[in-house]
């Protein structure tokens, strides 16, 4: 073999090594997958624990995930195969299906599941939704969605300022983050219009239907923050007839037991009950009712939060500080207490 030869199949070689080698990397970029991470919340007043979440997305793709403890959920999604619609199924304390979209663009999008993502998807579509209805969308479908959201948002939006909700600054119920706390903007708003719809006699399903139709909302129930006469106890996120409480302390022969009463609202007689235990220092529950109403913390229901006890040898008084108590009867709207109640041996 001449030198001639010799040269010639090396440079053959590096000639091939080289192409192969210029082939794999131009692989790996066209095989890279892009992904986008889609989370939310699922929740309707309360969060949503353990329910199902599913994805059906442009061509075809769809993923699942299931909702924690909070209520949040977050699933990997290609970006090329986005936009997506979003059911939610299942969880605790959860009777009806929710839906929502992924819309948008970025490396991250919020997609929550809740009664008004629902409600805008609704009147998007016009139709029924149900999971005949989102097991048959396709890529059609999903693109048509995604066209149609935005004006479908804004006409909830002035639906429910219509029917008096209060509503977050910059609204939109598809992509706000929010805790399912009491307190939080975005859900006192799902808390007040499940109320609504209490009061109205509906369901969700119901209240889509009307929606996607044309039909107005469920009106807000009126609710406003009212001040007591001598006592200064506050209620918040009451209805509008549970207003005023004066002081009347009433004795009895219950240990650990302190009752104040008051006549002075409507409802008949209202009542504010606080058990303690057997040192009068922890409050075990406080319970406030009236003939429509009654709302309590403590005992079977979530432990009375803000509540301090100070004991003098003639007296007793509570103070009272964001207290959340559990609507019980004549609404589904937790009420908040706040202020003092001193209650003298023996009662005046």
């Amino acid at each position: 073999m001449t030198l001639h030869d010799i040269r010639t199949g090396l440079a053959g070689t590096l000639l091939i090594s080289s192409t192969l080698l210029l082939s794999a990397c131009g692989s790996d970029s066209d095989t890279a997958a892009t992904t986008t991470s889609v989370s939310g919340t699922a929740a309707t007043g309360a969060p949503i624990v353990d329910g199902t979440v599913a994805l059906r997305c442009m061509n075809s793709w769809t993923g699942s995930a299931s909702t924690g403890s909070n209520g949040s959920w977050t699933i990997q999604v290609p970006t090329a195969n986005l936009p997506c619609a979003v059911r939610l199924n299942g969880g605790t304390g959860n009777t009806q299906d929710l839906y929502s979209l992924v819309s948008g663009s970025g490396a991250s999008i919020t997609s929550n599941l809740t009664p008004l993502t629902s409600l805008a998807l609704a009147k998007a579509t016009g139709a029924t939704l149900d999971s005949t209805w989102f097991n048959a969308l396709n890529s059609a479908g999903v693109q048509e969605l995604s066209s149609l959201i935005a004006n479908a948002i804004s006409q909830l939006i002035a639906a429910m300022q219509s029917a008096g909700y209060t509503l977050p600054a910059n609204f939109n119920p598809l992509t706000q983050t929010f805790s399912p706390v009491n307190g939080n903007a975005y859900d006192d708003l799902l808390e007040a219009l499940k109320a609504a719809l209490t009061d109205a006699g509906i369901d969700l399903d119901t209240a889509l239907t009307n929606f996607a139709s044309g039909a107005a909302l469920p009106t807000a129930t009126s609710t406003s923050t009212c001040t007591a006469g001598d006592d200064k106890l506050l209620f918040s996120n009451n209805p509008s007839d549970f207003c005023g409480f004066t002081l009347e302390a009433t004795s009895n022969a219950i240990p650990n037991y302190y009752q104040f009463t008051s006549t002075s609202a409507g409802n008949g007689t209202t009542y504010v009950k606080f058990t303690l235990d057997a040192g009068d220092t922890t409050v075990q529950s406080l319970m406030i009712e009236n003939d429509k109403y009654a709302f309590q913390c403590g005992g079977a229901l979530p432990a009375c939060s803000g509540i301090t006890v100070n004991k003098g040898s003639s007296y007793i008084w509570f103070d009272v500080s964001s207290t959340e108590l559990t609507a019980i009867t004549g609404t589904t709207q937790n009420l908040t207490a706040t202020g003092m109640l001193t209650h003298f041996y023996p009662a005046p």
